[in-house]
């Protein structure tokens, strides 16, 4: 059994808010899984509460939709998650054609490396981050019609 788990941008554990759902012998099932692929280490890799497997893409997608689906709080924090990710790969992206390393924005910027990374890996990052590292790089922040 694969168990996908991650963060909402909001927060929200998706996959620990679906299982708490589920009558408690489901529920103790899942977490006795999931303590023993953490004690294994095996194909799995934890960090916090965060545990990622090996995984069937097609199948992750089937069960994410069937949840937020269900749930107009989490289909809200499903849609804030994937448009931050697009936006923090749209940053790498763009660093990359300008063919600008990391240290090179910190220096333009005045940011830490650390927190270019911490930005790009979409753990961290102001307003005042984000539009100092846009100014490194050439660019603003804009509003646009989605």
């Amino acid at each position: 059994m694969d168990i996908f788990d991650y963060q909402s941008a909001g927060g929200k554990n998706v996959i620990i808010s679906y299982i708490e759902k589920l009558p408690k012998q489901e529920q103790l099932e899942i977490y006795d899984i999931r303590a023993e692929i953490r004690k294994s280490g095996i194909d799995a890799f934890c960090r916090r509460d965060i545990m990622l497997t090996k995984s069937n893409p097609v199948e992750e997608q089937k069960i994410i939709n069937k949840l937020v689906e269900s749930d107009e709080q989490l289909r809200l924090q499903h849609q804030l998650f994937l448009a931050e990710m697009k936006f923090k790969q749209e940053l790498i992206e763009k660093r990359k054609k300008l063919s600008l390393t990391q240290k090179e924005i910190s220096k333009r910027s005045g940011l830490s490396q650390q927190a270019i990374s911490r930005l790009e890996k979409g753990s961290g990052g102001t307003i005042e981050t984000i539009i100092r590292y846009l100014s490194a790089m050439g660019c603003s922040l804009s509003l646009k019609e989605s």
